[in-house]
């Protein structure tokens, strides 16, 4: 699958996950080595925040760190994913 390949599925099913999640944003963020910039497909996986999905204002609600895995370089990055309403 093409890295990219989650938001071409997202965006493809994008009345399914609005019904499923409501009003949220899903955000992944890279919290350690500290990056600065947002995702793009010129960057990864040298930035920072990855917005899976939006669909609210953006008030955070929850958080939980999670182990980002590059299958590319075979590391592990320290990440939160936020969820916010």
């Amino acid at each position: 699958m093409h890295r990219y390949g989650e938001r071409q599925i997202i965006s493809n099913n994008l009345g399914w996950y609005k019904e499923y999640f409501g009003k949220v944003n899903l955000i992944i963020e890279q919290v350690y080595p500290e990056q600065e910039e947002e995702c793009s497909a010129g960057n990864y996986p040298n930035c920072k925040t990855f917005n899976l999905f939006s669909n609210a204002r953006g008030k955070i609600v929850n958080s939980i760190v999670v182990s980002l895995y590059d299958p590319k370089t075979k590391t592990h990055r320290i990440g939160r994913l936020r969820i916010e309403r």
